[in-house]
Order: structure tokens, then C-alpha cells, then sequence
């Protein structure tokens, strides 16, 4: 008798536990998606073409005469 009572017993959590790891499983598969798509999400905005549309769109334009400083030379200096 009181191995048939633990027989049903093991039985029934056996059978719990199997839900809650398809459960688990269940919620790893979904957090795995959204981690994806966050990657996806976060490799979209930073790519450079979407860093310059955005700049142009916040008024930033390309220079059109880059000077080079050397190590030598003064940042601010009176021109003759």
C-alpha cells in the first residue's frame, strides 16, 4: 500500500515537474527572440549610415576644409 501511495505521488510531481520546465523552456525560447531582436535593434541605430542620416537631421553637416594640428603648431595664435 504504501508503495503504490509513493508510486502516485512521484508519479504526479514527475509530471509537475515536467510542466514547469516546458514552462522554463517556453520562457528561454521568448527571451531568447527578444535578445535577438534587441541585437538586431541596437546594430540597426548604431550603424553609420543611420548615425549620419540622423547628425544631418540634427543640422550637422560635413566640413569642408579639415585642418591638421602637428604637435608643433599653436591651437590660437596671432596671424600677421
Amino acid at each position: 500500500m504504501i508503495f503504490v501511495v509513493f508510486s502516485v505521488y512521484w508519479a504526479i510531481e514527475a509530471a509537475s515537474f515536467g510542466a514547469r520546465l516546458v514552462n522554463l523552456e517556453q520562457k528561454v525560447f521568448g527571451l531568447e527572440k527578444e535578445n535577438r531582436q534587441l541585437s538586431d535593434k541596437l546594430i540597426g541605430a548604431t550603424s553609420l549610415a543611420e548615425l549620419s542620416a540622423k547628425t544631418e537631421g540634427l543640422g550637422f553637416t560635413k566640413p569642408a576644409n579639415i585642418v591638421y594640428i602637428g604637435k608643433d603648431d599653436y591651437v590660437a595664435k596671432l596671424l600677421p
